[in-house]
């Protein structure tokens, strides 16, 4: 079976249950399962006369061309962030073949890192200012460990005695 990259990416992207981590059914593997047979449904002219090893086979192989473009795609555009500006003295990098139809991936990416982004802030402005509730009163707090004064003269007594 000849499988067509551009083709598997359009039917993926098609079914955001297989690359949207903020799609309720994301997190529910039934349904990815069921996407990923529509998919294989779509590209398997023949699918009804496969044998049940045939379809895992070619859902493997489907699967394996989906990850390998959107890990081709994630690290194009990591390389892309962290080409250092003005560096025309290196040779540009061809673009991936399949990068222009790959950017819907960049909505989940983006919007996961200002969540964390937004949650470090948040968590980071809340060690700064703390509430009352939460801060100790150190006005008259002792310290369970003797400083090393009191052990002086808790020594002091003790050989005095």
């Amino acid at each position: 079976m000849k499988i067509d990259t551009e083709r598997v990416i359009i039917e993926v992207h098609l079914r955001p249950v297989l690359w949207d981590k903020r799609n309720e059914l994301y997190k529910h593997r039934d349904a990815r399962e069921a996407a990923w047979r529509d998919i294989l449904k779509e590209l398997a002219p023949n699918y009804e006369n496969l044998s049940e090893e045939e379809r895992k086979e070619a859902d493997k192989k489907i699967q394996q061309r989906w990850r390998t473009a959107r890990d081709t795609y994630q690290k194009d555009k990591i390389s892309e962030k962290n080409q250092p500006s003005g560096s025309g003295s290196k040779k540009k990098k061809k673009k991936y073949s399949y990068y222009d139809i790959l950017t819907f991936l960049d909505s989940t990416t983006e919007t996961a890192g200002e969540e964390s982004l937004c949650e470090e802030m948040s968590e980071q402005s809340n060690l700064e200012t703390p509430n009352e509730s939460t801060q100790p009163d150190t006005s008259r707090q002792e310290s369970s460990h003797p400083t090393s004064k009191q052990k002086q003269v808790k020594s002091k007594k003790a050989s005095t005695i």
